[in-house]
């Protein structure tokens, strides 16, 4: 639901740019975990964020960074964008929730985060431009939030098919 003119994001919001984050970031998890299916699990989500935005995004994205823009605005109906957004939320933490097993305070410290963040940008005073203070500020909010979920996944373990707790 933001006011600001998303004009021009090839290298984040492109479809071709979305594919080549997903590709990358699959190869840094699967160097790091020697996993593929944790490698393929991690490029679908980054690679789910074009399509996700394509449902809620104005039309501001592109396929390879040209001019023809895609997009089907939910944000221009809050009632049905913050609905659609909080059951994304609540969706994955329950997933995640129900596949780990450990104590349920750190995830919940995340989502209560999570949640903060959402309604200060929901509800909060819409920014203006986007200036250095407000792009620091998001840089600040994803690294928090990206340190929290390092944290809370130390914390939990998760279940294999047979019902065995395997760590990491």
């Amino acid at each position: 639901m933001s006011p600001l003119d998303l004009y021009h994001m090839p290298y984040t919001h492109s479809l071709l740019a979305s594919a080549i984050w997903a590709l990358g970031f699959g190869a840094i998890v699967w160097l790091v975990s020697r996993s593929m299916v944790a490698a393929t699990w991690a490029g679908i989500v980054v690679a789910s964020h074009w399509l996700l935005d394509l449902l809620v995004h104005r039309p501001d994205l592109t396929i390879a960074g040209g001019d023809y823009r895609l997009g089907f605005g939910l944000w221009n109906s809050p009632a049905l964008a913050m609905p659609v957004e909080l059951i994304l939320v609540l969706g994955a933490y329950w997933f995640y929730i129900a596949r780990t097993k450990g104590p349920l305070v750190p995830p919940l410290i995340l989502l209560t985060t999570m949640l903060l963040l959402q309604a200060f940008d929901w509800f909060g005073p819409e920014p203006v431009a986007v200036g250095p203070g407000f792009s620091i500020l998001a840089l600040l909010a994803f690294g928090l939030l990206t340190t929290m979920a390092f944290w809370v996944q130390s914390t939990r373990w998760h279940k294999n098919t047979v019902g065995l707790a395997v760590a990491g």
